[in-house]
């Protein structure tokens, strides 16, 4: 089937060939074997049949595991973030069990919380610092360590 859509409104629909014996001028769209799902695109000098553009880049299964990212204005997959959740972290007698960089990278993305051992509770860190040692800080405590890859203390002990 193909369609000619004219200026002047005339629509012409033809399960043959509609272009025998009709003049080009003035005609706006020419849809030539419609299928399902297409749409109407300027061609640059016409109208004509396509399929819907999803504005999304093209992915095959390399892709797997990618999500997608801007970069410089335009849609592109990247790789993906890892969806870890949040960050536990567990306090036993007086010591963090992940390091004050591990604790401020988790900050940084997904979160950080943590738990005494023990406790059913768990409390989020309040701030996140370095004044005279690397600082991690609480509601409830504060925990201290010496360098960004060390376990953090309770009060720098």
């Amino acid at each position: 089937m193909t369609i000619l859509l004219y200026k002047d409104g005339r629509l012409v629909i033809d399960d043959g060939n509609p272009i025998e014996g009709n003049a080009l001028e003035g005609l706006v769209a020419c849809v030539s074997d419609p299928r399902s799902g297409d749409m109407l695109k300027f061609d640059g000098k016409q109208w004509v049949a396509g399929a819907a553009a999803s504005g999304l880049p093209a992915v095959s299964g390399d892709d797997n595991g990618k999500v997608l990212t801007v970069v410089e204005g335009e849609w592109a997959p990247a790789a993906g973030g890892g969806g870890g959740g949040v960050l536990v972290v567990t306090e036993n007698e007086g010591s963090l069990d992940k390091t004050w960089q591990e604790i401020y990278d988790a900050m940084l993305t997904t979160g950080a919380v943590f738990s005494r051992s023990g406790g059913d509770e768990i409390y989020s860190f309040s701030s996140l610092y370095y004044d005279s040692g690397y600082r991690v800080a609480s509601p409830e405590a504060e925990w201290v360590a010496e360098t960004k890859t060390d376990y953090p203390t309770e009060g720098g002990k």
